[in-house]
């Protein structure tokens, strides 16, 4: 059964008036508990989660973890996460070549249950109190036979293989 989970938390008494800026306005958590996997060239959601700004001056951090890995191919590992702020991609790294742009990625030798953490933080400003959504997207470069997985080991054979959360944090931040 897939559960995917959003929590919308507000610290108590927020920010006080006259404060100046970096205080936390609002947490939104989006989270997972089931295993995620994909062999698809064209991003799929990992998560999504929508927050609405108190100010257009305010900035977003956006927080997100989980155990990755891939399956089959030719023993190379290949992913490739971005974060998308709508339909447009945000926090990418430049072009070059051929090489793919994303917010994160691996390219590696790794067997064929293996996991390790994938982690990475953004400060977004995006210049508005209307309701933004934000999703953490994942696809598997090199098709349809390198299978990326979200959300600890493929394999459910062997007690050491775990199944693990995966999170993303959205926090509004004062400007």
């Amino acid at each position: 059964m897939s559960q995917v989970r959003t929590n919308s938390l507000v610290p108590v008494g927020g920010i006080p008036a006259g404060a100046s800026g970096g205080g936390i306005i609002q947490v939104i958590q989006s989270y997972r508990t089931s295993l995620l996997s994909t062999s698809s060239t064209t991003f799929q959601d990992i998560l999504t989660a929508a927050i609405t700004p108190r100010s257009s001056s305010n900035k977003i951090l956006i927080m997100c973890t989980g155990q990755e890995g891939t399956y089959l191919g030719d023993g190379n590992s290949y992913s490739q996460h971005t974060i998308k702020r709508g339909s447009t991609e945000i926090y990418l790294g430049d072009s070059s070549g051929s090489a793919g742009r994303g917010s994160a990625g691996r390219f590696g030798r790794q067997g064929g249950y293996l996991s390790d953490a994938v982690s990475f933080m953004f400060l977004d400003s995006p210049a508005t109190t209307s309701s933004t959504t934000y999703s953490w997207q994942v696809k598997s470069p090199r098709g349809p036979t390198w299978t990326v997985f979200i959300g600890g080991s493929i394999d459910d054979t062997f007690f050491g293989y775990m199944r693990v959360p995966t999170n993303m944090i959205l926090m509004e931040v004062s400007g």
